[in-house]
């Protein structure tokens, strides 16, 4: 909950969102970050174990996935990505 706060304040331009969080997992922290008018438009990178079938299944809405482990070559790649097209 600290972090959707912290986000609706400074609106950053990407999330990098975990998919297994305490408290809050990340499924349902995208669900709230999209449902807030506040939010909405921030770009999230999903970062999880989890095959993107399951991150599909159940409907979170994410402009990029990251299977874990992944390279910090491809986290570059999907950053300048997503901000290229912000553009």
């Amino acid at each position: 909950l600290e972090a959707l706060e912290k986000v609706a304040e400074s609106k950053p331009d990407i999330i990098l969102l975990d998919g297994l969080m305490p408290g809050m997992d990340g499924f349902q922290t995208c669900r709230h970050l999209r449902e807030n008018p506040e939010t909405k438009d921030v770009s999230i990178i999903f970062c999880s174990a989890t095959h993107i079938s399951e991150v599909k299944k159940r409907k979170v809405e994410v402009d990029a996935y990251l299977e874990k482990p992944f390279s910090i070559e491809k986290l570059y790649k999907k950053i300048d990505k997503i901000l290229k097209l912000r553009k």
